[in-house]
């Protein structure tokens, strides 16, 4: 018997005052519209594409057309400028706002960034994310690894908690704390720094400093302390 694929495509423009025209477009094997609430749900090689240019493709999911807020499950992938995700679930709001669950991977050339973890809430338009479970944090300077991390990639301050583990190749370091924030002055700024406090840890250039609290910045070769700390210096025995 001839498999029959239903194939719909439903395409809404909404006149502004200004006389322009937007339009969303969902396509999938089955799709159901609801006239009144202008909700589609669909299945199948679900691809929804809405008015503000992002593209998201999933197994199944349901688009609303009023809100432009979408769900979206199984083997899911966002794209949006800059933006690529990649998620088990993805929630997409009307504030642009993006939510993801399942082993999420968001990454975000403009840094270029990547975040990871197992349930992301990321504003692509602010750049403030918020990253919980296995989160990890990865930018040209380093990565950051840490049961929950959230903050700014665009005016850049990241805040990790709760058992940090950090690699710092520009500064030939790395190590662990309880916390770390990683501050900069936008997103070409060249004055960042890494605040490690709570049994901070660092190994750099073989030199390990233990202390409550650890700073590290961009543009020195220098790791400075606070409180009662201890250096160990690598000597050449030789």
């Amino acid at each position: 018997m001839k498999k029959t694929y239903k194939y719909l495509w439903i395409m809404l423009f909404l006149i502004f005052s200004m006389s322009t025209a937007s339009a969303d477009e969902i396509t999938a094997d089955s799709l159901t519209y609801n006239g009144k609430s202008q909700i589609v749900t669909a299945t199948g090689n679900v691809i929804i594409q809405n008015n503000e240019g992002a593209i998201i493709t999933g197994n199944e999911g349901e688009y609303n057309f009023i809100t432009h807020t979408a769900y979206i499950t199984g083997n899911v992938v966002y794209e949006k400028d800059s933006v690529h995700m990649t998620a088990g679930k993805i929630s997409l709001y009307s504030d642009h706002t993006i939510h993801g669950s399942g082993h999420v991977s968001i990454e975000d050339s403009s840094g270029p960034h990547l975040l990871k973890g197992e349930e992301i809430t990321y504003q692509d338009e602010t750049g403030f994310g918020k990253i919980i479970g296995n989160a990890y944090y990865e930018s040209a300077k380093g990565y950051l690894s840490a049961p929950q991390i959230e903050g700014n990639i665009k005016e850049i301050h990241i805040e990790a908690i709760g058992g940090v583990t950090f690699s710092y190749p520009a500064q030939n370091a790395e190590g662990r704390s309880d916390t770390a924030v990683y501050t900069r002055s936008g997103m070409n700024g060249t004055d960042g720094q890494l605040v490690l406090t709570g049994a901070a840890h660092v190994i750099q250039n073989g030199n390990i400093f233990d202390g409550p609290e650890l700073i590290i910045r961009d543009n020195e070769q220098i790791v400075e302390t606070g409180g009662r700390s201890t250096l160990v210096i690598q000597t050449d025995k030789s």
